[in-house]
């Protein structure tokens, strides 16, 4: 995430090869924990900055 801000569930499930649905998953309770900051369709870390 840091490397890639923006990326989207299916561009992380296929660099991992980890199942598109788990990432959805995994990426909605970080939001929900404030680790990941959802902008512009995709994911950022919230230290990235730019738009929300």
């Amino acid at each position: 995430m840091r490397s890639n801000p923006g990326a989207k569930p299916k561009d992380i499930a296929t660099a991992t090869g980890l199942d598109p649905s788990l990432v959805r998953q995994t990426c909605s309770r970080m939001v929900t924990d404030a680790q990941l900051v959802r902008a512009d369709g995709g994911y950022r870390t919230p230290e990235y900055g730019g738009a929300a």
